[in-house]
């Protein structure tokens, strides 16, 4: 005959073993596509960017980064409109376009630097970036009188984007795009 304390131990083996998977569970975090899910702690920093992995709590921390493409508007009208070869002045309105680099060193760099909230942040981005589009702008924008800067777009595009060159500490610039060009009203004092 068996004993009761065998058949308790067997009960409570037979549920330990069920919880073990559910625990394990409960510390796998998948990636969502657009994201990179960053783990810190033991075992160094860890990246993915697909799949997922185990982050156990007090030896682990874990962030989320939207690593997606941001847009960021600047706008150069008025008193900060560029100042072309010729000395006319032009408002334009241009779109970059870009986005962490989707590379596990990239994506650590940015992480430790600036923080995974707020390299996932729009607002964040445009102002981490807004003053180093703003003044490449106007130094491309000296090299064109003002009806090349109008009539050679692309150009002009081209060139802001080697002037600014890929790397952005982290960040990768994908696109620019002129949406408008016009000639300033506003003169400069």
């Amino acid at each position: 005959m068996v004993s009761v304390s065998v058949i308790a131990m067997g009960i409570a083996a037979g549920i330990f073993l069920l919880l073990i998977p559910l625990i394990l569970l409960a510390f796998y975090r998948k990636v969502a596509p657009g994201k990179a899910l960053i783990r810190f702690g033991m075992g160094g920093t860890v990246v993915r960017l697909e799949g997922g992995m185990f982050v156990l709590p007090i030896l682990h921390t874990a962030e989320v980064m939207d690593i997606s493409m941001k847009q960021l508007d600047i706008n150069l009208e008025g008193k900060d409109a560029l100042i072309c070869k010729d000395k006319l002045q032009a408002d334009i309105r241009t779109t970059v376009f870009v986005r962490v680099n989707p590379v596990q060193e990239d994506i650590q760099l940015v992480a430790e630097v600036l923080g995974s909230k707020r390299a996932s942040d729009p607002k964040m981005v445009h102002e981490l970036f807004e003053g180093k589009f703003t003044e490449t702008l106007k130094m491309v924008g000296k090299r064109f009188n003002f009806d090349d800067l109008y009539q050679n777009r692309d150009e002009f595009k081209f060139e802001f984007l080697a002037a600014l060159g890929l790397d952005l500490n982290g960040f990768k610039l994908d696109d620019a795009v002129i949406q408008q060009i016009e000639q300033s009203l506003v003169r400069s004092s």
